[in-house]
């Protein structure tokens, strides 16, 4: 069985430049790593979309498959990479009606978590509403659509947790139209 691209794979790998520069392993780590397929460069989308299970490739990835001649993330490696890569687990991707149904869930608990956010008026408040955000993701890379269904309660948690951390003034701005009123002399000092 091959991985599909919307699939998780969990692989171990090593990567070189051409010149035999070793840039990133997981072997190296000593951790094999994860991520969803449709999620890494193209070449590794489909390169280890074609292996099965225990199997090992080394791949030679053109510098359009991978992160460019002239990469935009600072620290990637240019041009063609060499990977060797063991394909260790594929976890399938959840059906269309499971990825709506815990999209669904997902949607609950950050609106869930936007009143919880707006209804504190301190730190001490939010900042357990904020913990459980950690703990939630979306599942799979959300779509332009769900991105905005999603962006109101992303928006409404910022503009609260804005309002919260505001500093309280010292004093109230005085009415519009009305000069502040002068600061009151110090009484004089007593003489002894």
């Amino acid at each position: 069985e091959k991985p599909a691209p919307e699939d998780t794979v969990k692989v171990h790998y090593t990567g070189w430049t051409t010149d035999g520069k070793m840039f990133d392993s997981s072997v190296k780590r000593g951790k094999p790593t994860e991520f969803p397929l449709n999620g890494v460069i193209k070449g590794w989308t489909e390169g280890v979309g074609l292996m099965t299970v225990g199997e090992k490739r080394r791949f030679w990835i053109p510098g359009n498959l991978a992160y460019g001649e002239t990469p935009r993330r600072p620290g990637a490696p240019a041009g063609t990479l060499v990977f060797d890569v063991e394909l260790i687990e594929i976890k399938k991707a959840p059906s269309p009606e499971e990825m709506a149904k815990l999209f669904a869930e997902f949607e609950k608990a950050l609106k869930e978590a936007s009143d919880s956010v707006c209804n504190c008026e301190s730190m001490e408040c939010a900042q357990p509403a904020m913990m459980k955000l950690r703990g939630i993701r979306p599942p799979g890379r959300p779509s332009p659509e769900q991105m905005q269904k999603l962006q109101p309660y992303m928006q409404k948690i910022q503009e609260c947790m804005m309002k919260i951390r505001k500093p309280a003034a010292a004093a109230p701005a005085p009415p519009a139209g009305k000069p502040a009123e002068p600061a009151k002399p110090a009484a004089p000092a007593e003489k002894k």
